[in-house]
């Protein structure tokens, strides 16, 4: 039984951590204000999310979760302890703003 849960664990695991974009912060600093959408997507991947604004341009959205790794091999890790670990994984919201298909500033939603 034990087996099954685990490996319903990973699977869930899998389709909540696997469908977000590969994208890490650090890959910001490569930005260049008049740089376009395609070259943006190029560099960190297609945005979680992205919205026009009324006054005609584009936020793209970018979100950096923590990766969970679990020790297969450590069975000591209750699911109490492993719910409330996943709760406290750091999430942060990164924001890509476009004017006339170009960048012109970044910035780390609050």
């Amino acid at each position: 039984m034990k087996t099954i849960n685990y490996l319903v664990l990973v699977v869930v695991a899998g389709f909540l951590f696997g469908c977000a974009t590969t994208f890490y912060p650090q890959e910001l600093s490569k930005l260049k204000p008049g740089m376009n959408r395609e070259n943006i997507v190029l560099l960190l991947g297609e945005p979680d999310s992205s919205k026009k604004t009324t006054t005609g341009g584009e936020v793209l959205v970018y979100t950096y979760r923590e990766d969970y790794v679990h020790d297969s091999n450590d069975d000591s890790f209750s699911s109490l302890r492993k719910k409330q670990f996943e709760k406290s994984l750091k999430t942060d919201t990164y924001i890509v703003n476009l004017v006339d298909g170009k960048m012109v500033g970044y910035k780390k939603k609050k």
